[in-house]
């Protein structure tokens, strides 16, 4: 049995938490469905479009163990497909980690390729030797904290090359909607935000990068943020990145704090620098992407 989670469905207060309830509106469509079996749910899938990505539509499944390889997954997937295409023609996005074989061999059967290689991981700067700072130097560029920076950088221009870097590097594979003003300073420079931790590499007065540690998941925990490297100074990348992770590493090590690391392989500077790092990396998240229907 499929059907459309009802609002009053004590499950759909548990989709709720992850993507939002179901929802007709402009630009934020989604739908949610139960497999179940004897009244035992034993599958669940949304299609969604992303508010930041709208770009595809998304799509996520689950199954029970104990519902796995019977055919759920691929009902649920029909259905979800179906729902998105009389909505438009855009092409769809899905995720699954890389140990994840019967999500993948799910969505090749289905005409999804690969898109994009996100790794995950951790480091815990304080078991990092003591002379690794020497590459980590700033290469001319002065390193300041966000609180120090100077007068004539604003908020809102910090806030505008992070959104500038984010387009960058997302263009090719998963494009950004454009972004005002007010969304562009929730966004990167948002609660989540350690204002001291948000470091960024000035030449002379304006900002060349910048790197920044948020709130982690938990207590002993921070993420490194948002990288990149400001427009007009792409072929000093490595030397930017280089300057802003180091010292969001300083932070980390300085605080006791253990690292979360995420970075796609687009991000070629943060990639490269990373390898260079003892992280424990996870299994690997992989984006497919499949072409929507012909519209001839």
């Amino acid at each position: 049995m499929l059907d459309v989670v009802r609002p009053d469905d004590p499950l759909a207060r548990v989709l709720a938490d992850v993507h939002g309830p179901d929802r007709d509106g402009d630009g934020r469509f989604r739908r949610s469905l139960v497999a179940a079996r004897a009244d035992r749910i034993v599958g669940v899938g949304t299609v969604w479009e992303a508010d930041l990505h709208p770009a595809r539509w998304r799509l996520s499944i689950q199954v029970h163990p104990s519902a796995r390889r019977e055919g759920v997954g691929t009902a649920l997937l029909n259905v979800l497909l179906a729902l998105g295409t009389a909505r438009d023609h855009r092409p769809f996005q899905a995720a699954t980690r890389a140990d994840n074989a019967a999500g993948m061999g799910l969505l090749r059967r289905q005409a999804f390729a690969p898109l994009m290689r996100t790794r995950i991981g951790r480091l815990d700067p304080a078991a990092m030797a003591a002379d690794d700072g020497d590459r980590f130097d700033a290469m001319g560029y002065r390193v300041v904290a966000f609180p120090d920076r100077p007068v004539v950088v604003s908020a809102q221009s910090v806030a505008d090359i992070h959104a500038e870097a984010y387009a960058r590097s997302h263009a090719t594979w998963n494009p950004v909607r454009p972004l005002d003003a007010a969304e562009r300073i929730d966004l990167f420079l948002g609660d989540d935000l350690i204002p001291d931790a948000l470091f960024l590499a000035l030449a002379g007065d304006e900002v060349a990068g910048f790197g920044s540690l948020r709130a982690g998941a938990g207590p002993g925990d921070v993420d490194l943020g948002w990288v990149g490297v400001a427009t007009g100074h792409e072929d000093r990348a490595k030397s930017i990145i280089s300057a802003v992770v180091g010292r969001c590493l300083d932070r980390a090590r300085r605080d006791g704090m253990v690292m979360s690391v995420e970075v796609d392989d687009a991000d070629l500077a943060v990639s490269a620098l990373l390898d260079t790092l003892p992280i424990g990396w996870e299994p690997d998240w992989l984006a497919f992407a499949r072409p929507g229907p012909p519209t001839g």
